[in-house]
């Protein structure tokens, strides 16, 4: 007989995700993977690296905050925190060159976005004094400062200790944390009586159930895409629950300890995946260190691996589209490195005829604007496209 019941771990799970129990969970992954994860740290920082700005988050009962500059402030790479969040329209505080100097003297902590507190309390949590915030490590009113430190973002995320994702806020006033009710974090199972075994419970999952947790204001930002793809930990807050993600891991409070695989999430695919074929020892298709059957830089699964992000990518949207090819330049200099092919606005020198075989998903209008890519580009388009 086969009966739908609740989840036996209801009452294990806490009321709001801002519970020491839910940290204690996300310390513990958090430790697993920078302790025992060979990938993690394979793939993960592989060298000691410090952004040209950091703040200074402080100890548990300071209430402020200030901004430290690098190598001024800051001798030693410490380990610091990176937040992926959805910009507020018109954003109440950021970086400006009338504000450095006030924010290197301090700033409160209660002046800031709900969102930018709440990392604050998860970095003094994981006892990292330092996190980095986009708004507030970049001057926002020199687009000298801009062009500068965005090619340098990729390494800024890729050397995080790990990056803390407000997944269910439309703004950065959402915060990270949430209520909720025991059932929307256990699962549901299955009773099954068995000739000779007697009563088996079974717990309910599909696929795509970790897909759904991430799914949220974040999903189909451009810069967030590379954003989760480059860092080597994701620790996303979402409407229920807290989600882990890394090299070797998906996790989530309905799956502590285990991973529900497989799962044909487009973002865990990518994150995955998109590192496996930057190995030395490699001997498949997708070592940058062998040449395509064709003689070509790009082997053939190498590329596919490219295109795959890209078509995900593709459906991202940006505030500003002019983003649309420079968000992905991170990325593309992790090819670039490790297959020494030459980048061609979204496409690959060697692989360029068969990058220019892509078409439009669903075309739109798309209004005059300022060139951000030749027309021959993917990137030109503001809609999704089909490799």
């Amino acid at each position: 007989m086969w009966t739908g019941e609740k989840s036996r771990s209801e009452k294990a799970h806490e009321r709001s995700t801002s519970s020491a129990a839910v940290h204690e969970i996300a310390c513990t992954w958090y430790n697993v993977c920078r302790e025992s994860h060979e990938k993690c740290k394979k793939f993960g920082p592989g060298k000691r690296y410090t952004p040209t700005r950091l703040i200074d988050v402080g100890m548990e009962r300071d209430q402020t905050w200030k901004l430290c500059l690098h190598p001024q402030d800051i001798e030693d790479a410490p380990d610091y925190l990176t937040l992926s969040y959805r910009w507020a329209q018109d954003p109440t505080v950021l970086l400006q060159s009338c504000t450095i100097e006030a924010f290197r003297q301090g700033a409160p902590i209660a002046g800031l976005p709900k969102t930018f507190r709440d990392a604050i309390t998860v970095a003094r949590r994981f006892s990292i004094r330092y996190l980095w915030i986009d708004s507030l490590c970049i001057i926002q009113d020199s687009s000298e400062d801009w062009a500068r430190e965005s090619v340098l973002m990729h390494d800024v995320y890729a050397n995080s200790a790990c990056n803390i994702s407000a997944s269910a806020s439309e703004s950065p006033e959402g915060g990270l944390f949430r209520d909720r009710k025991a059932e929307e974090v256990g699962l549901g199972y299955i009773s099954v009586d068995l000739p000779n075994l007697g009563t088996k419970n079974f717990e309910i999952w599909d696929q795509f159930y970790m897909d759904r947790l991430t799914h949220g204001p974040l999903s189909d930002r451009g810069w967030v895409f590379q954003e989760r793809v480059l860092s080597p930990r994701v620790l996303h807050f979402s409407r229920s629950q807290i989600v882990w993600e890394c090299f070797e891991m998906n996790k989530c409070e309905s799956f502590p300890n285990w991973s529900p695989f497989p799962t044909e999430a487009d973002y865990s695919r990518g994150v995955k995946t998109v590192y496996d074929f930057f190995k030395s020892d490699s001997g498949s298709d997708l070592s940058p260190t062998r040449k395509g059957d064709d003689g070509k830089l790009m082997s053939v699964g190498v590329y596919n691996q490219w295109m795959h992000l890209v078509k995900t990518y593709s459906r991202s949207a940006f505030t500003c589209p002019v983003d649309r090819l420079i968000a992905m330049s991170g990325i593309a200099s992790k090819f670039k490195k490790h297959t020494g092919d030459e980048y061609l606005a979204g496409l690959w020198r060697s692989r360029l005829v068969e990058g220019l075989n892509w078409i439009v998903v669903n075309p739109v209008a798309r209004p005059l604007e300022r060139f951000r890519a030749p027309s021959w580009s993917w990137a030109a388009v503001d809609s999704a496209v089909f490799p």
